[in-house]
């Protein structure tokens, strides 16, 4: 992605011509592409178009996900793998074995626990060079 020339965004004013200036204002802020000038969820929360919607006491704050979640995207998978894979993190929300399993594995395998069930000839072909992932 380094490689590829640098574009402008689109014009959101523009682009939804007549809609909620401040509704755009967020679309904007949330679909930074630089996470690190993304708005926080906490930021959205609070942002002016949903005061509506906003109540501090009715909205717990988490921690942050870990990388650990994501590494499903360094595998080449089949629509079968990727609706497992969902069904497993739906469990997460109902089985307190499978959350207890998922909270072990974190622990022991910080970089993700899927090398272990995919090879490494299923990484997509931009992650095979990558020597963090060759150790694994």
């Amino acid at each position: 992605m380094t490689n590829l020339p640098k574009r402008k965004g689109l014009d959101f004013q523009e682009l939804f011509k007549g809609a909620n200036k401040q509704a755009i204002d967020l679309l904007e802020r949330m679909l930074k592409f630089d996470p690190d000038h993304r708005i926080t969820v906490n930021e959205a929360l609070a942002h002016p178009y949903l005061s509506s919607l906003h109540d501090e006491d009715d909205e717990p704050i988490g921690e942050p996900m870990s990388p650990f979640d994501f590494n499903f995207e360094l595998y080449s998978l089949s629509i079968a793998e990727y609706r497992e894979l969902i069904y497993q993190e739906i469990l997460l929300y109902s089985d307190e074995a499978k959350v207890n399993e998922y909270l072990k594995n974190k622990v022991e395998y910080p970089n993700g626990i899927l090398f272990k069930k995919f090879d490494q000839s299923r990484l997509r072909t931009m992650y095979k060079a990558d020597k963090m992932l060759a150790k694994a």
